[in-house]
């Protein structure tokens, strides 16, 4: 199986489109749904999926994760080159199409919850296929 990953980024007005592709697994336990793959930089990669949240972990040295939620400000621990960031993500849309083997992902990156100084805003959708 492959994973895709376009990501739509803005940031200051400045759009950059990245598309990756991966060699990846897919397991489901229960309602949960489990992406891993391997990046260019060769750190395993896992995103995990259930309704309404998804959790992105990078196991890089330090390892990174950032949480999603619906409408909700969560955590991202985001390794760097000037060491672990401690930041905020801000999703607005978070949707899963099983049918069409894609998930949809909106969110803000912000440096605390509750602010106006977006860093950046990130437009991700994920697809699977064979």
């Amino acid at each position: 199986m492959k994973i895709k990953l376009e990501n739509t980024i803005t940031i200051d007005n400045q759009i950059d489109v990245i598309t990756e592709e991966y060699e990846a697994e897919w397991v489901k336990k229960g309602d949960i749904h489990y992406f891993s793959y391997s990046n260019n930089e060769k750190e395993k990669v896992v995103i995990k999926y259930k309704e309404n949240e998804l959790v992105m972990s990078r196991f890089s040295s330090p390892t990174s994760v950032m949480r999603f939620r619906l409408k909700n400000y969560d955590n991202a621990k985001i390794a760097t080159p000037m060491g672990l960031q401690n930041l905020v993500t801000k999703t607005n849309h978070l949707e899963m199409d099983v049918q069409h083997k894609k998930i949809f992902l909106h969110y803000d990156l912000l440096i605390e919850p509750e602010t106006d100084n977006i860093l950046a805003s990130y437009q991700l959708l994920l697809n699977w296929f064979d």
